[in-house]
């Protein structure tokens, strides 16, 4: 057996779920998306399909941004919006 037939690659895939933020900003007639966990994350949108299209491509870049350069990613934390917890 050689080298090239010894070797085994195994690869990995983790797959996280980021809440995010979508509300519509009347005054500029977008929607406006943030994935809070991920800090410096945001986009916009003219619906909210596009705007919730744009922050998985958004979180997906800042992802691959924080490998590029081995920081580390964050732990998806659950959010909470008004009334209680």
């Amino acid at each position: 057996m050689d080298e090239q037939q010894a070797r085994h690659e195994i690869t990995i895939k983790v797959v996280y779920d980021f809440p995010v933020l979508i509300e519509y900003d009347p005054e500029e007639e977008v929607y406006l998306a943030d994935c809070p966990a991920l800090p410096g994350c945001y986009t916009d949108g003219k619906t909210y399909e596009e705007a919730l299209a744009n922050i998985q491509d958004a979180i997906r870049l800042c992802i691959e941004s924080r490998l590029a350069v081995g920081d580390p990613i964050p732990v998806p934390q659950a959010i909470h919006v008004g009334g209680e917890a």
